[in-house]
C-alpha cells in the first residue's frame, strides 16, 4: 500500500486564503481470502483466482476563504473537487476442481464532481442580547460510473466483451442547500437550529432485461439543540 498527499496554500490578498490540494491512496495486489476462494464451512473454494488488482483513490481540490468579502458576510468559503475512485478484478473459477479455461476481467471506475460554497454571518443581537451566528450554503455533486467485463478464453484466444458489474455511464445528481442558526444566550447557553433540502437524481446506463432507469427524489431535514456550559471548561 502506498499513498500521497501535496498540499499548496498561497494568500492572494489580505484576508484570502487559496488552497489547492491532492490526495491519492493505491492497494496492490490485494487476495481475497474469504469463501470465494479457499472454501468455508466444510465447502471447497469456488474460484482459483480472485484478485482485486490496483485500487487506486485520487482526491483533488481547490478551496477559496475571505474573511468579510461583502458586507454582512464574515467568512465565505468555495470548493471545487474532483475523486476518482478505481477497482480492478480478476476472476478464475474452478470447474470440476480444475481452473476454468476462462478469465473474467473487471473495472469498475467512479468519479465524483463537486462544488460547494458556504457562507456565515453575525447578524445584530436580538432579543435579550442574544448573539446571532447564521451559516448557509449549498453543494453539488455529479457521479459518473464506468464499468467494463471481459472473457478471455485460453482454449480458444477470443475475448468478449459484457456488461460490468454496474450499469455503464450511471449518473447520480444531488443538491443541497442548508441554513444553521447558532444562538448564543447569556455567557453559557446555546440553542442550535437548523434545516436541509436535499435533491437526488439517477440515470443509470443500459441495463440487461430492464432498459435505462431514472429515478428523482427529494428530502427536508430539520435539527435543534441546547447546549449548557457547566463551566468554562466543561
Amino acid at each position: 500500500q502506498a499513498a500521497g498527499h501535496a498540499k499548496v496554500t498561497w494568500g492572494p490578498r489580505e484576508r484570502q486564503r487559496l488552497d489547492l490540494a491532492y490526495q491519492i491512496q493505491d492497494q496492490d495486489d490485494v487476495p481475497r481470502t474469504d469463501k470465494l476462494v479457499a472454501g468455508r464451512d466444510g465447502k471447497p473454494p469456488s474460484h482459483a483466482e480472485f484478485l482485486f488488482e490496483v485500487e487506486r483513490l485520487e482526491h483533488a481540490y481547490v478551496r477559496h476563504a475571505a474573511v468579510e468579502p461583502f458586507s454582512g458576510v464574515e467568512r465565505l468559503t468555495s470548493t471545487l473537487s474532483y475523486q476518482r475512485q478505481h477497482e480492478a478484478r480478476t476472476l478464475r473459477k474452478l470447474v470440476s476442481g480444475a481452473p476454468d479455461s476462462k478469465i473474467v476481467r473487471e473495472r469498475d471506475a467512479d468519479r465524483t464532481l463537486g462544488v460547494q460554497l458556504q457562507a456565515s454571518s453575525a447578524p445584530p443581537d436580538g432579543v435579550a442580547g442574544a448573539a446571532h451566528e447564521l451559516t448557509y450554503g449549498g453543494e453539488l455533486y455529479v457521479d459518473w460510473i464506468d464499468s467494463f467485463r471481459e472473457v478471455e478464453d485460453l482454449a480458444g484466444g477470443s475475448i468478449t466483451e459484457t456488461p460490468g458489474a454496474v450499469a455503464d455511464d450511471s449518473q447520480y445528481y444531488s443538491v443541497g442547500v442548508y441554513g444553521q442558526d447558532e444562538i448564543r444566550v447569556g455567557d453559557r447557553l446555546r440553542a442550535i437550529a437548523g434545516g436541509r433540502w436535499s435533491w437526488f437524481h439517477l440515470h443509470t446506463g443500459p441495463i440487461p432485461e430492464f432498459g435505462v432507469l431514472t429515478h428523482s427524489f427529494a428530502a427536508t431535514t430539520g435539527s435543534a439543540s441546547l447546549l449548557f456550559e457547566l463551566t468554562r471548561t466543561v
